[in-house]
This record gives C-alpha cells, structure tokens and sequence, in this order.
C-alpha cells in the first residue's frame, strides 16, 4: 500500500513524524507532498506536487495540523482520504487560547473549519476514544467515522540517560504552554512546598502566552528555586534538562480538555525512564495505570500536586518502579509502529 501524506504539516512534530516513520517500518511507501510557504502560495506549490504523484497512491492521509487543507485534499483526491485532526480548532481557539468569545462569529468559523474537515472525510483520526466522544457530541458525526490512534513516542528520540549527580530534587515541565497545562497550579505547588520546606527544584522549559505569566506569578509568589528555559530540541531538552530530574510533570488544567488527552511530554518523560506525576483523567486511565506505571492527582489543585511531590519525593522506590513500569510499556505498545499498526487496522475494519 503506498499512501500519500499530504499538506503543510510540521515533519519535526511528533505526530507527524511517528505516524510515518511507523508506516515505513511496517512497509508502507509514504509520499510526502508537503509545503508550508506563506499564504495562498503553499496551495498552489501542493497541487503541483500533488500532480506529479496522483495515480501512485492507494489513499491520503493529511497530517496534523492540516484543518485548512481539507478541502483542497478532498478536491484533489479520488480515492481514501483520511483526516489526523488530533485536536478541534474551535476548543483549541476559543477555551483553550481564548482567542475569541465561545458565541462570537470568529468561534463558529473555526467550529464550521472543524467540521467540514472531518465532513469531508472518509475516517477521522483521534488520539483518545475520550477525544471521540468530545467529537461525536460537538460536531455530530457517527462514532463510526471516529479512530483512535493513540500518540506514542519516537525511543530513538527519547531515551533513559544517566542522571547528572546532583544533591537537589529536581522536577520538570516541558510544553507550548496554554490553560491545558496548568503551570499556574505547578507554581501553587511549588509555593505550598515552600512553605512547607521542602527542597525542590523546578526546572521549566517551553513558551506560549501562559509560560510568560508563569514567569509573572513566579514573581509575585516570591519562589527563588524555578528556572525558566526556552523550547529546546529533543536532544537539549534530554542533556540539559531531563538527564537532572527526578520527577517530571504532565497536566493540571482546569479545562475540560485535560479528560480527554495525554500529554505528548508524558510519553516523552516515559521513554526517558522518569516518573511522572499528571492529573487523573479518563483519557489518561485508558492506557495508564495509577500507581503502577504514573502517579495522578486532581486536576486544577495545587495542593494534591503538592502532596503528590512529596510523596514521590520521599519515596525512592516507588519513583523507580514507576519509572521502570512507564518505559516497558512505552517500549512495547507506544512506539511509531505501533501507532501505524493501529491506524492500517482500524482502516481495515473501515475503508480499505
């Protein structure tokens, strides 16, 4: 089967990336047609390199974030075309960001780009089956239309390096920060350890509008043992970052997003062999295990993040066994190939 992976997707992303390097490791051919220049003009170059391929395909696939290009996909394309949506624009945009009011004009545009997108094709991609039921509820669709493929992790990416040494208990936060992360409750956290005394480090690492107002709370709550850091690639988040931590951390939001996904940064800290601390979440409990493989705690509450901290920071052991539990199943279910494996069998059941 050779499928056509089309639009102005990130490469790098870890969506992207994982799904097709997963396909090539299970023996797909995967033509690339990507371009992301500015503008119309990306519309343009895609149909010419669209034109060049389009009998050597069995189906297309756009990638994330690829809302925009449906169209275009869904006129172009005379066989299978398949939507890795991932995320809806219109809670990205107006609960997530708050780039608008929930009932203004620009919020139902990005409602309607939803879901033309999936309108237009013949099966959804979604990384939940909570996501699913956001989906079927908001845009009203049929389940059927709806597959998960989980988000997984690329091990030759992220892998377990030895620890710097270190005297400090370090923790660690790494994202594009928006509500759904919840560092406001982190840095909550941090003070109440504070005031507590308990020795903790906080090492912080991303961008976004909430990361600047973090380094804004920061201030304000007076707390001296946080350093801020910008987004780093894989490989300096891995030597300058996580090879210091004993302890990272997923989402605490007060969004209803945080029930319905997992964190690409949960997935990463687990194939790093480091124990990680998120919120409960139905989505998290459909391929985690409290206690036994992460440690949760309530959303949107500093003060359970806090005894959490403290718990796992008195704790060694069952750091380790967490750590240990998280990796082999990064290891055995949650690697490219076996989210690419998820994707051809689920289409098997549906299209092809």
């Amino acid at each position: 089967m050779t499928i056509c992976y089309f639009g102005n997707y990130d490469s790098n992303y870890s969506r992207n990336h994982n799904l097709i390097k997963g396909l090539r490791q299970l023996g797909l051919e995967v033509l690339e047609i990507n371009d992301s220049a500015p503008g119309p003009i990306k519309y343009f170059k895609l149909i010419g390199k669209h034109w060049q391929v389009r009998n050597q395909y069995d189906l297309m696939m756009v990638g994330f974030c690829g809302h925009f290009m449906m169209p275009l996909a869904w006129l172009l394309c005379r066989r299978p075309l398949i939507f890795d949506a991932h995320i809806s624009l219109y809670e990205a945009n107006v609960f997530q960001k708050k780039y608008c009011r929930p009932r203004s004009l620009r919020a139902m545009f990005y409602y309607l780009v939803d879901w033309l997108a999936c309108f237009l094709s013949q099966a959804v991609l979604l990384d939940t089956s909570e996501h699913v039921n956001y989906f079927v509820r908001t845009f009203k669709f049929k389940k059927d239309k709806f597959l998960v493929v989980y988000n997984g992790v690329d091990s030759e990416l992220f892998f377990p390096r030895e620890k710097t040494s270190s005297d400090e208990f370090i923790i660690e936060f790494h994202a594009y920060a928006t509500l759904l992360h919840g560092l406001e409750y982190i840095l909550l956290a941090m003070k109440e350890l504070a005031n507590r005394g308990e020795a903790v480090k906080f090492l912080c690492v991303g961008s976004g509008s909430e990361y600047e107002r973090a380094k804004q709370l920061t201030l304000e709550l007076q707390l001296t043992n946080i350093d801020f850091f910008p987004p780093l690639s894989p490989s300096e988040l891995q030597e300058k970052i996580i090879a210091q931590v004993d302890l990272g951390l997923g989402i605490f939001g007060a969004t209803a997003k945080v029930n319905r996904v997992i964190a690409n940064k949960v997935y990463e800290l687990m194939a790093c062999r480091v124990p990680v601390i998120t919120a409960d979440s139905p989505a998290m409990r459909e391929r985690f295990n409290h206690l036994s493989e992460v440690y949760f705690c309530s959303p949107a509450d500093s003060q359970s993040l806090a005894e959490a901290i403290i718990t796992l920071k008195n704790d060694p052991e069952l750091r380790q066994r967490l750590a240990d539990a998280a990796y082999d199943k990064i290891i055995d279910q949650c690697q490219p190939k076996h989210m690419a494996r998820q994707l051809i069998d689920g289409l098997k059941l549906r299209i092809i």
